[in-house]
């Protein structure tokens, strides 16, 4: 992470922005594991900042698979920020409500969508 290009402080917004799009939301969640390590050590003195991070790349994990890899990772990562375990947490709580919301209506809103959109 080149703090040339994208100041510490922005950091946790950028990787926000890139997890909010859905084109982008696999990219930050690998991205984040991929470079834990490092913002770990960043941002050990913000822990608000590691939560909002936990929060963005996981937020739009709505299938199994996803939550498994998430999930995995961010588990066993636990002891390494404090205030990551209450966020991982809260993240485990959402990625099963997108799940469960998802078996329940998704047929029911694809059909919806097709037959109002002519799809």
């Amino acid at each position: 992470m080149d703090e040339d290009k994208i100041p510490s402080q922005n950091t946790a917004t950028v990787i926000a922005g890139v997890a909010g799009n859905p084109a982008g939301a696999h990219a930050a969640l690998a991205f984040v594991i991929e470079n834990w390590d490092v913002l770990i050590q960043r941002y050990e003195n913000s822990p608000f900042e590691i939560g909002q991070i936990i929060k963005a790349v996981t937020s739009r994990i709505s299938r199994q698979f996803e939550y498994d890899q998430a999930s995995q990772f961010f588990i066993s990562h636990f002891n390494e920020s404090k205030s990551g375990k209450r966020a991982v947490q809260q993240a485990l709580e959402n990625m099963q409500s997108n799940i469960q919301w998802l078996s329940a209506y998704e047929e029911e809103v694809t059909n919806w969508f097709k037959s109002n959109t002519g799809s």
